[in-house]
């Protein structure tokens, strides 16, 4: 097997790091919001309660601060990003190419040795030509603008620190929150001297702030000599004897920022600093005397501007309180602070429309767009009071919106459906008390119930009569439901057999029923053609012939219907308006049986059993048969917009689950053959894009909808499961709906009621009414869990999650103690969602690790839980244990005592104490492998008990472990990776990993073939060959490729998401992130693919460069040994003409060998991305 790998991104980061508005980017003097989470960026215009997404992008890295600065053009700003490694980037909007564009960077990260492991403290000046941004120790990076953009458009993209535009100074302390103070720039530009008022703090040995008040102090920054001095020393830590003096204060804050001058009254005429702590608001003048100061918000984390003038503030709590804070009085400073209600706690907030609107952008739950009011005078400034809630509150506020966040993924499992052609991944979402929940995804287009009735089993077809009629056939019979809303208005309907069908023939199976104009339906059976009302279904014409017909399809683009005999006589029937008659227009003759057939102006095609296509033109005497893979059962012409003029292509489904397609040049000829699934190809044209639902509403930022769609450019196709198909010039795009089971759906073209795009689907004997949300690619269902999921496992035979839950420590506060939940393992039914009981764990025992495992000699599914005790005074802790549950019902084992109040559906069977935490559990060799601390330890079950079979002592901390035959790979939180043997009863490390790496989560793709993510964002791929060195018996591993993904992966779990048919079933790996992202890595076996793609990767890379890609990864190559898919796949949507230029370069490397490289490079990177 090869070294290589193919990396996608599936889903892009979801939890909001940072929020910036309003900002005018692409329009002077708008209203907009640049919202950045992960290494994704988006920009929104406002209009009212909506975002209107403009354009996207990404970085090499995570942004983690957002800056609004000055430009030189009228009206507009320039935006900085400041990345977690202290990249700073200075960009602008490119109104002509529709992205931002990189002016200038500076690598402010590359002298750091030992960078803070908080987000960039950072502000910008008033007038927006100086930015400030915290670095290390107590260095500041001061940056100047002025004259970026002229130097930009003169010599490309500026490295201000080799322009000279970018210097140091000590501030000798550490910095916590920083902004300017006063304003010393005038319209004509900036001066010399700048006043920055900074938060000092320390670090302690977790990378928090240490406990204390911290210190407050003014610095005066002289631009021209590039120094700074304090008004009074920040000394730290506060000492007894330490006093307040004008330009330094102590204070036990955590928010700090300064108010504009000329805010309200004439104390703010020099400006002022505002500062937030928990339990407290307290305002200074500029020299950092005190002026006013109230009780106030309990666990403040984030504090905006909610106006332009600066009297009005929003100020977001730990647990989502949000609260609005008004400067007010004229002589003298009158603090308000009152609370809105609960929203989400908040990683950044913007506003728009004078603070009467406001996004709430949060890392640990959903992010909400909100519509502010004034909240009552009653309203009080906090949600407690000595620790006790408050009375339920009207809260001052409406959620408008709410966008998905599925981070932080802390831990995920897969569950494959009943015939294993897809995964569904749950993962455990969120962080903090009220923001953790079970997210059920699946990949495709959801389906959004409108209402459901049960037993629709043995039905051959259904078809929807205007916009209340669905016509069912089953062996012999047809009946006609009438659908009716119900009066209550919560969706659901009521169906009743409609007996007034005097038209519709119901003693007969039907073959088809379709509308031909705006009030004639066809109704086609084996006797015959009828044509009726289609209000009323009351009869207007009939066509009949001697023998029975045996398969019919409605013309497109006509007002007919063909239809054929077993003999294969084929009649084309045509309804004229004028006269109100359905009329014979044709007749042709096959040379054998018809299985399907297909008709759209000017031409015919016919499936034969033979295993043939035949397709003629219905006035000329023109034919041509073609040979396809295997029995065709459906067909269907599909038209899309192609560069010049609307192209045609033909699509056959197969009996085997497989769809041909077929286009015409000349002549017509086989293009390529997609999998839908494993049963016969039921395939349905849209109706036409004016009738489909395409929501893109930015609550679910995920994919790209249908663009370009136009009429007739889209199929559905049913084998199983149902999958929307799209054409396109050399390749068909394919997405699978997220309905299991489906056997038939029908369009009302005209709508349901006042329900427009409403579709009728049976699924598992189960009628239901939805609309398909095809602008979204995912399926998202959410389960509020009491507190945050850590560790999940599935338990495959009762089809149970099995959950690790816990809650961080709260925030303490003067009113409110430090508390710690006691954390519990919950059961959650992975069909139903209910949550169906809990096992709560004892006092600061938090679970750490779970698995399903089974041991030799019993067939018991057992699920074993791996906790450790943690105490604040234990560094890394030194007690844990493994709990071994059993399903309830199952008597091989003797039940422990549970001691729960209220029983859940698995009992204990055992319990084991060692000695630290069990920060992972795997089922190997049916025994059960842990790592506890810097220790694997190997248990079997003998008797009910858990017994020790081995153990191996070796590195720091064993954070993840993954096995794959007698092999088990180890990530340690230092020493990168290791490799073990188990043989003879023992452990034995056969290779191991020199370089050290923070890993954070490892995999294994093949017994030589090893993947490890590190805490930077990188993936490195390692290899144990015949080629590596060796001390001893004990290999090196050698790193045989490295690609930079951004991301925080916490987890490798094996499983795919696309659907596999027909295909080899190789070993891929879902990988997912704190951000909320996650997505795929594939093994490549092939050199010559994987030579061919790498350098197609690297043409692209050069002909579409990333937005705001400012470096490569800093100490590597950025992709040696790994195949970028989110790069790679970019190919398949470019232009044509570009994708000739990039495939003739490829070619004339010599590493194509088929005459068409544009379609020999589209299918290679359509077959590795179709293999997840």
């Amino acid at each position: 097997m090869g070294q290589w790998s193919y990396f996608a991104t599936t889903q892009t980061a979801t939890a909001v790091e940072s929020v910036l508005g309003p900002v005018a980017l692409t329009q002077p003097d708008e209203e907009e919001l640049v919202v950045a989470r992960g290494t994704s960026l988006d920009i929104f215009r406002c209009e009212e309660h909506r975002l209107v997404h403009i354009c996207s992008g990404c970085t090499n890295e995570t942004v983690c601060c957002l800056l609004k600065a000055s430009s030189a053009r009228s009206g507009y700003n320039l935006l900085v990003l400041i990345t977690v490694s202290l990249q700073v980037l200075v960009t602008r909007f490119d109104n002509d190419a529709k992205v931002m564009q990189l002016l200038g960077a500076a690598d402010a990260g590359s002298m750091v040795q030992d960078a803070t492991a908080h987000p960039a403290a950072c502000s910008v000046s008033a007038q927006g030509w100086r930015i400030a941004v915290y670095l290390y120790s107590s260095i500041l990076a001061i940056l100047d603008l002025t004259g970026l953009e002229a130097a930009f458009d003169h010599g490309g993209v500026v490295d201000l620190k080799s322009a000279n535009k970018m210097f140091y100074v000590d501030m000798s302390e550490q910095i916590a929150c920083l902004d300017f103070l006063l304003s010393d720039e005038d319209s004509d530009g900036p001066s010399e001297r700048a006043t920055l008022v900074a938060l000092h703090a320390r670090e302690d040995s977790y990378g928090g702030w240490e406990d204390g008040p911290k210190v407050l102090c003014i610095h005066c920054i002289d631009l021209h000599k590039k120094s700074s001095k304090a008004a009074a020393k920040p000394e730290l830590p506060f000492a007894r004897g330490l006093a307040n003096v004008p330009g330094r204060q102590y204070v036990d804050a955590t928010l700090m920022a300064c108010v504009p001058p000329n805010t309200a009254g004439e104390w703010a005429a020099q400006g002022a600093v505002l500062v937030v702590g928990a339990g407290f608001v307290r305002l200074y003048d500029p020299k950092l005397q005190p002026l006013s100061s109230l009780r106030g918000i309990q666990a403040p984390l984030v504090l905006v501007k909610a106006n332009a003038c600066g009297n009005r503030w929003l100020i977001s709590g730990s647990s989502g309180d949000l609260h609005l804070l008004r400067l007010e009085g004229t002589r003298s400073p009158e603090l308000i602070v009152q609370c809105l209600g609960i929203s989400a706690p908040a990683s950044g907030i913007g506003t728009w429309k004078y603070g009467e609107y406001a996004f709430i952008g949060s890392r640990v739950t959903d992010s909400e767009v909100l519509h502010l009011w004034e909240p009552k005078a009653e309203a009080p400034a906090t949600t407690s009071t000595t620790g006790q809630p408050r009375p339920t509150l009207a809260d001052a506020f409406e959620v408008t919106d709410r966008w998905t966040n599925l981070g932080p993924i802390t831990d995920f499992c897969t569950k494959e459906d009943t015939d294993g052609l897809t995964n569904q991944i749950i993962t455990c979402s969120g962080a903090g008390e009220k923001s953790g929940s079970l997210r059920f995804i699946e990949m495709g287009i959801p389906v959004e119930e409108l209402g459901s009735s049960e037993g629709f089993g043995n039905v051959l077809g259904m078809w929807a009569l205007g916009s209340h009629f669905l016509v069912l056939t089953r062996s012999n019979s047809t009946e006609v439901l009438r659908i009716s809303e119900c009066q209550s208005g919560d969706g659901d309907f009521s169906l009743e057999v409609w007996a007034k069908t005097a038209g519709l023939q119901l003693e007969e199976e039907t073959l088809l029923c379709c509308g031909v104009c705006d009030r004639v339906v066809i109704q086609v059976t084996q006797s015959g053609v009828w044509a009726m009302n289609s209000e009323n279904l009351a009869p207007v014409s009939e066509w009949t012939a001697g023998a029975p017909f045996l398969t019919a399809s409605e013309m497109r683009g006509g007002q007919g219907v063909m239809l054929a005999t077993q003999k294969g006589d084929v009649y084309a029937i045509d309804f004229q308006e004028g006269s109100q008659r359905l009329i014979s227009a044709g007749e042709w003759q096959l040379r054998s049986e018809p299985s399907c057939l297909a008709a759209t102006t000017p031409w015919c095609a016919a499936g034969l059993w033979s295993d043939e296509l035949v397709i003629w033109e219905r006035k000329k005497d023109f034919w041509q048969s073609l040979t396809l893979p295997t029995l065709p059962r459906s067909l269907a012409f599909l038209r899309f917009s192609a560069a010049h003029e609307p192209e045609l292509r033909l699509f056959a489904g197969l009996c085997d689950g497989r769809v041909s397609v077929v286009t015409v040049d000349g002549a017509w000829r086989l293009q390529h053959t997609v999998a839908v699934g494993l049963q016969p190809v039921q395939l349905l044209p849209f109706p036409g894009a004016a009738d489909v639902e395409t929501d893109m509403g930015p609550k679910l930022p995920w994919g790209q909808p249908c663009e370009g769609a136009q009429e007739q450019d889209r199929l559905l196709a049913i084998s199983g499961k149902g999958s929307i198909l799209q054409a396109q010039s050399q390749r068909v795009l394919r997405w699978q709906i997220c309905l299991p089971s489906m056997s038939h759906a029908a369009f009302f073209s005209h709508g349901f009621g006042c329900i427009q795009h409403c579709m009728a689907f049976i699924s598992h004997e189960r009628l239901l009414l939805a609309l398909l949300r095809l602008g979204q690619r995912i399926d998202v269902r959410t389960v509020p869990l009491p507190q945050a999921p850590r560790r999940i496992c599935y338990h495959t035979g009762s089809r149970i999650c099995v959950v690790g839950c816990s809650d961080l420590p709260s925030i303490s506060t003067p009113d409110m103690p430090r508390t710690r939940s006691r954390a519990n393992v919950q059961f959650v039914h992975s069909e139903t969602t209910d949550l169906l009981g809990t096992m709560t764990l004892g006092q600061d025992e938090m679970v750490a690790s779970v698995v399903a495992v089974t041991f030799a000699g019993d067939c018991t599914e057992y699920i074993a839980v791996g906790t450790a005790i943690v105490l604040d005074n234990e560094p890394e802790p030194s007690r844990g244990q493994v709990l071994l549950l059993a399903l309830r019902g199952d008597t091989s084992v003797q039940t422990a005592k549970c001691g729960l109040d209220e029983e859940p559906p698995f009992r204990l069977v055992c319990t084991l104490e060692v000695p630290g935490a069990v920060y992972t559990l795997v089922a190997f060799q049916q025994m059960l492998l842990g790592a506890v601390n810097n220790r694997l330890q190997l248990w079997n079950l003998k008797s009910g008990q858990l017994v020790e079979v081995c153990r191996y002592s070796a590195g720091v901390i064993v954070l993840d472990v993954q096995v794959m035959g007698s092999h088990i790979l180890v990530g340690d939180i230092m020493r990168s990776v290791n490799l073990f043997r188990f043989e003879d009863s023992s452990l034995k490390m056969v290779a191991y990993d020199e370089i050290s790496a923070w890993s954070t989560s490892v995999d294994m793709l093949s017994d030589n073939h090893f993947l490890c993510a590190d805490d930077g964002g990188n993936l490195l791929a390692l290899s144990r060959g015949e080629l590596t060195a060796s001390v001893g018996d004990v290999r090196i591993l050698e790193r045989v490729g490295r690609i930079h993904t951004g991301e925080f992966m916490n987890r490798f779990r094996p499983g795919f998401f696309a659907l596999r048919v027909n295909e080899p079933r190789v070993k891929t790996t879902i990988w997912a992130s704190a951000s909320g992202a996650f997505g795929v890595i594939v093994p490549v076996n092939c050199e010559k693919t994987f030579m061919r793609l790498l350098m197609l990767q690297d043409c692209i890379r050069r002909e579409l460069v990333p937005m705001l890609t400012h470096s490569t990864l800093r100490g590597g190559t950025e992709y040696g040994g790994f195949l970028n898919g989110d790069l790679l796949e970019r190919f398949l949507d470019i232009p044509e003409g570009k994708q000739k230029v990039l495939a003739l370069e490829v070619a004339d490397a010599g590493l194509t060998t088929s005459e068409n490289p544009v379609l020999e490079l589209i299918q290679d990177v359509e077959g590795l991305s179709q293999m997840y």
